[in-house]
């Protein structure tokens, strides 16, 4: 089914607190990949986190992908302002997780990479452990480092960084020597993983600069 999306920005410059109300290029290319391959997200529960200004959900949305709806008046909030059935709903039947332009600043990278684990694994009814997929999309901001002499993109090297150190840290998150755990003690050996996904041949559906910095990865655990 053919859609349209027009997309109006007021400003050229947006102040650090209302950064999440722009529409930037990583979300922009999300849009078009998963308008290009619908079979990734069509018939599919999917969440968007970090969604902003929610374009990239539109696009899922119009592709066949299903989003979770609730009556307000009937659902709660927990202490930390989830609603419970939209918790309970995305443990039970979420298949596939989008997240555009999210890891630019390095305390939001860390807790999201953190969280990575038991967003991507999901327990079947049989009991038996699989992981979801992540489509990340994110621009690769390439800068010269004086110290290093040499072309740097920061808030990629740390992303990476922090995906191997939490890879290496996932047994201590379990078994720890102070007893103090976060994963329960039943969590499975898992190992996060990276693939770039390929966009040649990708249609350009909206007008902005598709550089070869602007990349989609796609996330998996691998569960031992």
């Amino acid at each position: 089914m053919p859609f349209g999306l027009k997309l109006k920005h007021t400003s050229e410059a947006t102040p650090l607190p209302l950064v999440g109300l722009q529409v930037w290029n990583g979300a922009l290319l999300l849009a078009e990949y998963i308008s290009w391959r619908r079979s990734v997200v069509a018939g599919k529960r999917v969440v968007e986190v970090g969604a902003g200004t929610g374009v990239v959900s539109f696009v899922a949305a119009a592709v066949g992908a299903e989003l979770g709806e609730g009556e307000e008046e009937e659902r709660r909030e927990d202490e930390f302002g989830w609603m419970k059935e939209d918790v309970e709903l995305f443990h039970d039947e979420c298949e596939v997780i989008l997240a555009a332009d999210v890891v630019y600043i390095d305390y939001v990278t860390f807790h999201f990479v953190r969280h990575l684990p038991v967003l991507l694994l999901k327990k079947s009814m049989s009991g038996s452990w699989r992981s979801r997929t992540l489509y990340l999309s994110l621009e690769k901001r390439i800068q010269f480092s004086v110290e290093e002499c040499r072309a740097t993109a920061p808030a990629w090297d740390f992303l990476i960084r922090t995906i191997d150190a939490m890879n290496q840290d996932l047994n201590e998150r379990v078994n720890p020597d102070d007893g103090e755990r976060d994963l329960e003690s039943d969590f499975p050996r898992v190992q996060i993983c990276m693939e770039p996904v390929d966009l040649r041949g990708m249609p350009k559906l909206f007008e902005y600069e598709r550089t070869k910095e602007l990349q989609i990865w796609k996330a998996f655990l691998l569960i031992a």
